[in-house]
């Protein structure tokens, strides 16, 4: 049965989600497979289609993979869309069909921000990142951040009240706003970016996403999917 469209994943139990917005008609695997067969004039073949998928994925042959686009509506903090945006701008699959719209403080008012549920010490091996200890001052800096938080909203809201532009006094707002975008991407895209973005030295806040998008991608490509990871188990991808 074909994964629901408007399917809802919570994501960070704040005011994160990720929608399962829309999809093309065809069942995406059997249309991988017709347009690896294409090439030879027998798109319409019967023959079975797992085999060859494994193939395409084993040999990266990716071009078929890009025929079944799924569209998206994401709700993150602006930092986790600004490490996902690079996705679009700076990848070797960019397209300009890899389509990507989100709200705009120039005309809507924010009002969510995201706090961590804790804060954790900075990795030990790594310029960047952070480790799985928690620091030992988390609870006390959280309190810090919220505070921080709701000084810096009461501004901008009061600025915006007092007829202040949207786009002038959201310059006051940090990183952990909420924002909210549409993204239309192949399975070739979504696989690259789940790849990257589960593994385990990913942000946590980002790698949470791509852990929801991963589910909705398994239940909605199949057997194309589930090739594409087999492929990467095989260090053929």
């Amino acid at each position: 049965m074909p994964f629901p469209l408007n399917s809802y994943i919570d994501v960070d139990s704040q005011h994160g989600f990720v929608v399962f917005h829309d999809a093309m008609q065809r069942d995406p695997s059997d249309k991988v497979a017709q347009a690896a067969r294409v090439s030879y004039g027998n798109e319409d073949s019967e023959k079975p289609t797992q085999s060859l998928i494994a193939k395409l994925a084993d040999e990266q042959h990716t071009s078929p993979f890009r025929h079944s686009p799924i569209t998206l509506i994401v709700q993150c903090p602006e930092f986790v869309a600004r490490q996902w945006y690079k996705h679009i701008v700076g990848a070797e699959y960019t397209f300009k069909d890899s389509g990507w719209n989100e709200i705009s403080g120039r005309y809507i008012q924010y009002d969510k921000y995201y706090i961590p549920p804790m804060l954790y010490r900075k990795a030990h091996i790594s310029k960047m990142g952070s480790s799985s200890e928690m620091h030992e001052r988390s609870d006390e800096w959280l309190i810090s951040m919220s505070k921080a938080m709701r000084e810096s909203m009461n501004i901008y809201n009061a600025m915006i009240n007092d007829g202040v532009s949207k786009e002038q006094a959201r310059t006051i707002l940090p990183m952990n706003l909420y924002t909210r975008f549409m993204w239309t991407a192949s399975q070739q895209t979504l696989f690259h970016f789940c790849k990257l973005r589960t593994a385990p030295d990913a942000q946590r806040e980002i790698r949470e996403y791509a852990v929801a998008i991963n589910y909705i991608c398994t239940e909605h490509y199949g057997i194309s999917w589930q090739a594409l990871i087999d492929s990467v188990k095989k260090g053929k991808a």
